[in-house]
């Protein structure tokens, strides 16, 4: 378990760098939402539920600025079903706020 967490924050920590920097070939929010993707599922691995909620939060942003709403939609989806598994009522909350 302990690899998933460090593999989901390997991939994490790239797709920030991605977002942060100069996309010259493709999108550079098509690589963050595939690696922001891949860190999510990977928290989910490791039963890191709050982390994977925020990633995929992040990857919702991606997709929107991608102008993708059923993907983001689905993505603020993913983010609710880790957060309620957390016991942190107000986040999950929040998640579904962004698809009315």
């Amino acid at each position: 378990m302990a690899d998933q967490l460090a593999r989901a924050e390997d991939f994490e920590k790239k797709a920030e760098k991605k977002l942060s920097g100069w996309g010259l070939f493709g999108s550079k929010f098509e690589d963050a939402a595939d690696l922001f993707d891949k860190a999510a599922n990977s928290f989910k691995l490791a039963k890191s539920w709050d982390k994977a909620g925020s990633t995929y939060v992040k990857l919702a942003n991606c997709h929107l600025k991608l102008e993708s709403k059923h993907e983001a939609s689905q993505a603020y989806v993913d983010a609710a079903h880790c957060y309620k598994k957390t016991n942190i009522s107000g986040m999950y909350v929040s998640s579904y706020r962004y698809l009315m």
